[in-house]
């Protein structure tokens, strides 16, 4: 199935729309649902609460799992470690 709009294409459920596609911006109102991995090559913007399971890791440093080091009691912390 092709659809086709010429400049953008709304879905509506019960009088409400819920999907709106534009050239270059897919926008859903309501919770998504994915079952399967994400990957998003660009950045990332939350208005929100990110809630992980499991474990975050930036730059292969585990949020989780990672530790400060300090050469004394009471004294800075060096940055995190793996």
């Amino acid at each position: 199935m092709q659809v086709d709009a010429l400049e953008e294409l709304n879905v509506a459920i019960a009088g409400k729309t819920v999907l709106r596609v534009t050239e270059g911006k897919v926008s859903i109102d309501g919770v998504l649902h994915v079952n399967g991995d994400v990957e998003v090559q660009g950045d990332a913007r939350l208005d929100g609460t990110l809630t992980a399971q499991q474990d975050v890791k930036s730059a292969g440093i585990s949020l989780k799992n990672h530790a400060h080091l300090s050469a004394q009691p009471g004294q800075p912390t060096s940055p995190p470690q793996e």
